[in-house]
């Protein structure tokens, strides 16, 4: 006779009746495996254990957020409603216990951009599981926060710091060329024969200015502004204080053009020698440029 739900035949007859039939009988049945699940509510349909997480198991009555300490409850009432909101959904959740989180961690939350804030709470909503098993819950805030910083949470590298934006930066702005001068002391050892430069001036013709160039012998020891007196001699009748006079070509081959020169600077200062060119530049003050009622002299 076949036994429903066993795996095995029973002795049918007279050996049925007798202990030793009932012993053989018993020994052929094939019983059904054990559960090797140790828990009290049994495996599940998968053979496997199922245990409630913490936010499975949130229940009714006074919230954990309720018992978080004022530091701490003050701080995340300081973030922004949205990430506030799901920051104590975490607490009542049970995800977070009231004593989780210090207050360094929040100040580092709070001190991303709220796209980053709002994906750092994403990721710890999707790796929850990690985050109520995690030892230490303000160092994995504080990691996260690290991760959102470098743009690792984001695939396009959203909030990223580029590593060569420096460097592209630096090549792009052109650095300035510095100017090196012999001491004026040893040059007007070597050079203290007067100098001829040449002076064009051009952009001041707008203002009445008769020529277009002028060549003007300076001594080594004059400054710059012995040398608008001398162009005033000539007929440069525009204020010494309404242009600048800017060196545009140097005589020496190894040497670049100076640019502006200051009025109280001597040629020797400058070590500058025959054949000099300058130019005459009119001053521009606050982004307008002087009339030419208020340039003559």
């Amino acid at each position: 006779t076949y036994v429903d739900g066993l795996k095995g035949f029973v002795c049918s007859g007279n050996a049925a009746g007798s202990p030793l039939g009932t012993f053989h009988a018993a020994m052929m049945i094939e019983a059904a495996p054990r559960p090797r699940s140790r828990s009290p509510k049994g495996p599940g349909a998968d053979g496997e254990v199922k245990k409630a997480m913490p936010w499975e198991n949130a229940s009714g009555g006074k919230l954990p957020f309720d018992e978080v300490p004022d530091d701490i409850r003050a701080a995340v009432m300081d973030l922004a409603p949205a990430i506030r909101e799901r920051l104590k959904r975490l607490y009542n959740e049970g995800t977070l216990r009231p004593v989780d989180l210090d207050f360094k961690s929040l100040m580092d939350l709070k001190g991303l951009a709220e796209p980053l804030q709002s994906k750092v709470m994403d990721h710890m909503f999707a790796d929850r599981v990690f985050l109520s098993n995690a030892r230490s819950k303000s160092g994995f805030l504080v990691a996260v926060c690290a991760r959102a910083r470098r743009g690792e949470l984001d695939p396009r590298g959203f909030g990223a710091v580029d590593p060569w934006k420096q460097a592209l930066a630096a090549l792009a702005v052109p650095k300035m060329k510095t100017l090196s001068f012999e001491p004026e002391d040893e040059w007007l050892e070597e050079n203290q024969d007067p100098i001829e430069v040449r002076v064009n001036m051009t952009k001041l013709m707008h203002f009445g200015v008769p020529m277009e160039e002028a060549c003007v012998t300076l001594d080594p020891t004059e400054n710059i502004a012995k040398l608008k007196e001398r162009l005033k001699e000539q007929g440069v009748n525009v204020k010494a204080t309404m242009y600048n006079v800017k060196h545009v070509h140097n005589a020496n081959p190894e040497k670049t053009a100076i640019g502006f020169l200051r009025r109280d600077r001597t040629a020797a200062y400058y070590n500058m020698m025959n054949g000099e060119r300058l130019e005459l530049v009119p001053k521009i003050r606050g982004g307008r440029r002087f009339s030419k009622r208020g340039m003559a002299g």
